[in-house]
């Protein structure tokens, strides 16, 4: 490795961790809001030096499969 990648891999590295204080801070300022969903920051390894960081929403698959199944069973009723 010469000195220009790790150069690039130390501004990715604080750049991502900028990004994780970000999501952090949003999340405990988003965390009495109705409707608002936790956010994750997933690195995830490319071919440039350094990782890249990307924003995942987290979800409930128990409640996702709940609000589908009650949506469902509303539609039915509605239609007959």
């Amino acid at each position: 490795m010469n000195l220009s990648d790790a150069l690039s891999a130390a501004r990715t590295s604080i750049s991502n961790a900028a990004l994780e204080s970000a999501v952090l801070s949003r999340n405990i300022s988003g965390a009495s809001e109705a409707g608002y969903s936790r956010k994750t920051v997933a690195l995830v390894s490319n071919e440039e030096p350094g990782a890249r960081a990307v924003i995942v929403r987290a979800a409930n698959e128990g409640l996702q499969k709940a609000l589908l199944g009650a949506a469902s069973s509303a539609s039915r009723a509605g239609s007959l």
